[in-house]
């Protein structure tokens, strides 16, 4: 009987484990995917801004 115990005690705990496992990675994965929306995004708004300063520079 304790042998079962230790048995599923040792299912649980690496079932926990992998589900934490599981979780960090789409959490990064999410992250590096948010990054990445936000660099394009940036670059979008950077190209009309700078296109305005070469403007401004060009009619002073």
């Amino acid at each position: 009987m304790n042998v079962l115990r230790t048995s599923l005690r040792a299912q649980i705990l690496s079932l926990l484990g992998g589900s934490l496992l599981a979780m960090l990675l789409i959490a990064l994965a999410c992250f590096n995917f948010l990054s990445n929306g936000v660099q394009s995004y940036r670059s979008l708004l950077e190209g009309p801004l700078l296109t305005s300063q070469l403007i401004d520079e060009a009619n002073l």
